[in-house]
Order: C-alpha cells, then structure tokens, then sequence
C-alpha cells in the first residue's frame, strides 16, 4: 500500500452493494449520490470518482 494509504475491510451484501465506511467516504471526500468506476487491476478493485475522472475512463461527465 502506498504511503498515506487507508485500508478497511467492509461487505458485500447479496445484491451486490458494497457500503464504503465513513472514514474512506471522509477521505475522499465522497458525498451522497457520486458516482464511481471501479476498474480491477492485478486482481485489485481500484475505484474512482467518475468527475474527476471522466476522461481516464470513458464516461460521460
């Protein structure tokens, strides 16, 4: 993990949600109803804010 990093262990439920905790949210400053795209790497989940990242991964903003 790199330096300044945060790691917590969380679910996912049967439907498929995952709830990120508060700290991670606080972190990145995640606010209700962001979206995120999650792409895996090296068999890591690696999710992002889609806004600042819309051009990265193709979406629209």
């Amino acid at each position: 993990m790199s330096h300044g990093g945060l790691r917590v262990v969380t679910s996912v439920l049967p439907g498929g949600t995952i709830t990120l905790p508060e700290e991670v949210r606080r972190h990145l400053g995640l606010q209700p109803f962001d979206d995120l795209a999650f792409t895996v790497e090296n068999g890591v989940i690696v999710a992002a804010k889609v806004k600042e990242t819309c051009m990265q991964y193709g979406t629209e903003d």
